[in-house]
């Protein structure tokens, strides 16, 4: 079953389209990262409020590819050694950011 990451306990176990005010799409929304990591997908939406480096790494690492409209389109705005964990992440689970 596909999944829906939320960070609000109050969303976690509901329905995402629900969430959205779309009416139910079949995607539960869930609160544990494990809960998606352990997905077999190619891609995660990845769109927080706030961005969490190593959360970014794991999925990277597992083997899903990350789209986000987070300002990641300009790396020379981020820290060298960020950047190195992103990419070391991309390098272990042959995925891209």
């Amino acid at each position: 079953m596909a999944r829906a990451f939320v960070t609000s306990e109050a969303k976690g176990g509901k329905e995402a389209g629900e969430l959205a005010g779309i009416g139910p799409i079949g995607i539960a929304a869930t609160t544990s990262p494990a809960d998606v990591l352990g997905l077999d997908a190619d891609v995660v939406n990845y769109a927080p409020l706030y961005a969490e480096l190593e959360q970014m790494a794991q999925i990277l690492s597992s083997g899903k590819n990350i789209v986000t409209p987070i300002g990641f389109v300009y790396p020379e705005a981020l820290d060298p050694a960020d950047i190195a964990i992103l990419a070391d992440a991309c390098l272990a689970g042959g995925t891209s950011l």
